[in-house]
């Protein structure tokens, strides 16, 4: 974990804290960190493990997109987790109705940490298919969904992204990330930078042809034919690096990969959180979420069993596993493993893989996962 000097801003005392207030405007409490402010409204209650993961996300994001983090490649950003009122006051009438958004420098969401909008608050405005095919490709969450995709063809949303039948759809936007996870692993974060710079936000096709012509040499008919066409993982190919799987390392013992300990928000490893404006809706919070990485030297089959606590209403939490090398074009779903069930037998290849484990609630909780040979 990156050594970080947070320092909570003081601006005048509330209750057991301090929060800041501008005159119309939210008030709420700011963890400032080397690269990034995480703030977050009145009423929230953030993992300590909240503010460390963000400041690592952008540091992983300027490590994949070659970003000096000692000059202005690397800018400051604000990454906001909001109640619906104070996202509604801070975001325009665009960002309303969504989950989340990115204006210039700053993040909003309405959930903990929302990687997607701080790759675009670490980005500045691209074309459309660019801006949120990267996001897609660099954000944790969009594995499973990336995998699930049919249409693969880049050709049809690169100007009408954000028009038309075609554009802001779940499909266009895996679209997107598939093929800029192509471009990004195949030819390199330079040449990426050099075409996103090219192309204009507002573009027509010509600007694409001419920018896919000088950084790639090839036309965008033959750029989209090769990429179609990369339905094999090259051996030797360096992975497009995952965020999970620079978690710390799990040490087998015995042949065996065991985790085992109490979660507890107050962890600096431990991300999520609970919103006490939204318990009157049912919406109690995300609950817990921790994650590890380790190293399989043998390829077999595997049992994976997961232990986690049930909530009173009979809710048990999971560990999602997945590959950290492989073609992030050709992405393999991660396995979700319920918890306190009799576990999965799986085929796991020599390398690396990272385990995401997730629990409903914030109290402090005991887990485990272990992954040993298949009898």
């Amino acid at each position: 974990m990156t050594d970080l000097r947070f320092r909570l801003l003081l601006c005048s005392f509330v209750g057991s804290g301090f929060a800041c207030e501008h005159g119309g405007e939210p008030d709420f409490f700011v963890i400032s960190g080397d690269h990034v402010d995480y703030r977050y409204s009145r009423g929230m209650e953030p993992c300590a493990g909240n503010a460390f993961a963000v400041n690592a996300f952008a540091l992983h994001t300027a490590l994949v997109l070659g970003l000096d983090r000692d000059n202005e490649e690397l800018p400051r950003i604000t990454f906001s987790w909001l109640t619906d009122e104070d996202f509604e006051l801070w975001t325009n009438d665009t960002c309303v109705e969504a989950k989340g958004c990115s204006i210039g420098t700053e993040a909003y969401s309405h959930i903990p940490i929302h990687h997607h909008e701080v790759v675009h608050a670490l980005m500045p405005p691209g074309a459309p298919f660019l801006d949120e095919g990267l996001a897609v490709a660099l954000d944790p969450g969009s594995g499973g969904s990336l995998a699930e995709i049919d249409e693969r063809d880049p050709r049809p949303y690169l100007v009408d992204f954000v028009q038309g039948d075609l554009g802001l759809t779940d499909e266009a936007y895996g679209v997107a990330g598939l093929f800029v996870s192509y471009l990004l692993q195949v030819y390199g974060a330079e040449r990426f930078h050099a075409v996103y710079a090219a192309i204009p936000r507002k573009s027509e096709f010509p600007d694409w042809q001419s920018a896919f012509l000088q950084h790639y040499d090839r036309s965008a008919d033959e750029l989209a034919e090769e990429y179609l066409s990369a339905k094999a993982c090259p051996k030797g190919i360096s992975p497009l690096p995952r965020f999970e799987c620079s978690a710390p390392e799990i040490v087998p013992q015995d042949g065996m990969v065991v985790f085992q300990r109490t979660l507890d928000c107050s962890d600096e490893d431990v991300e999520g959180g609970v919103s006490l404006a939204l318990i009157d809706e049912a919406r109690p919070g995300w609950g817990v979420r921790v994650s590890r990485s380790f190293v399989i030297d043998t390829p077999g089959e595997y049992k994976v069993v997961v232990v986690t606590p049930t909530t009173e209403d009979g809710t048990v939490g999971y560990a999602l596993l997945g590959p950290c090398g492989g073609c992030a074009w050709l992405p393999e779903p991660g396995i979700a493993i319920t918890g306190n069930s009799e576990g999965e037998v799986m085929w796991l290849d020599e390398g690396q893989f990272f385990v995401t484990v997730s629990v409903p609630e914030t109290v402090a909780q005991e887990v485990s996962v272990s992954i040993s040979p298949a009898p």
